[in-house]
């Protein structure tokens, strides 16, 4: 079974409905649950499927205050792609239940020491709905319309890709 496709006006319904889906999913795990960079009230508000030990997780992250500026907010998901027990899903751990979450990740990002925490979170339950939005990889951007975007975009990309461009 493949895609519907409307003929006449040649949109691929299922990757509407999909991105509805993906939608609907992320308000249901809810922002608390993220790491968020940016204000509430930014024009756009992407959510990433990020992984600590990903060069290109770490070069978006690197360029957090432009995003900012060009008014993207980006929520942080957990997608540790070596998968649990992994050094990278140990890091992700550790941020989620530091103190300072987002200067933890900062410094996970920059590959500096973070200080290892147990606690509950949400990075299982993070890696479990990437797996079943279909991520395979990280950076993976999903827009505020839902769009799965796989790969770092510069800010001025990300940008127009939110504007439709």
């Amino acid at each position: 079974m493949g895609d519907i496709i409307n003929v006449q006006t040649r949109v691929n319904l299922t990757d509407v409905e999909r991105a509805r889906a993906r939608v609907s999913a992320l308000d249901r795990i809810g922002e608390g649950s993220m790491i968020v960079f940016g204000p509430e009230n930014a024009d756009h508000t992407v959510s990433v499927f990020t992984d600590v030990s990903c060069f290109y997780c770490a070069k978006l992250h690197a360029e957090m205050a432009k995003y900012n500026r060009l008014g993207i907010r980006v929520r942080y998901l957990a997608f540790p792609r070596g998968g649990a027990g992994s050094d990278a899903y140990q890091t992700m751990e550790s941020v989620w239940c530091s103190d300072d979450q987002r200067s933890a990740m900062t410094d996970a990002k920059a590959d500096r020491a973070v200080q290892p925490r147990k606690c509950a979170n949400p990075v299982s339950d993070h890696f479990t709905m990437g797996r079943l939005f279909g991520v395979t990889g990280t950076p993976t951007i999903v827009l505020d319309s839902g769009e799965l975007v796989t790969g770092y975009l510069p800010p001025n990309d990300l940008l127009a890709r939110l504007r439709g461009g």
